[in-house]
């Protein structure tokens, strides 16, 4: 086998497999935002200082836990973008070596 079938295998192994990143992404969304968001609440709820009522209290656990998603939700998108730039790059590389 020469250098260009093996470059050939090594692109298709980089190339998305958006399955397993919406996998990733659940997980790695849900997962943390179950854990803060129930350490936040149980803060928020238990706190004897506070002087908000129920429905305050509630109303401010969940917009901590839609800010912490949305803030996650935009960091999975930077990492998907700066993946796809990369692959991009990756095939640009082999076009220019098989060029060559």
């Amino acid at each position: 086998m020469d250098s260009t079938h093996y470059q050939t295998l090594l692109c298709m192994k980089l190339s998305l497999d958006w399955t397993e990143m919406l996998k990733a992404f659940i997980f790695g969304t849900f997962n943390p935002a179950v854990g803060i968001g129930a350490v936040l609440v149980y803060i928020i709820f238990t706190d004897p200082n506070n002087s908000l009522s129920t429905g305050d209290k509630v109303l401010t656990a969940i917009c901590f836990l839609a800010f912490e998603c949305f803030m996650i939700l935009i960091l999975f998108l930077l990492a998907v973008a700066q993946w796809y730039n990369y692959l991009r790059l990756w095939r640009e590389w082999i076009a220019k070596q098989r060029i060559v």
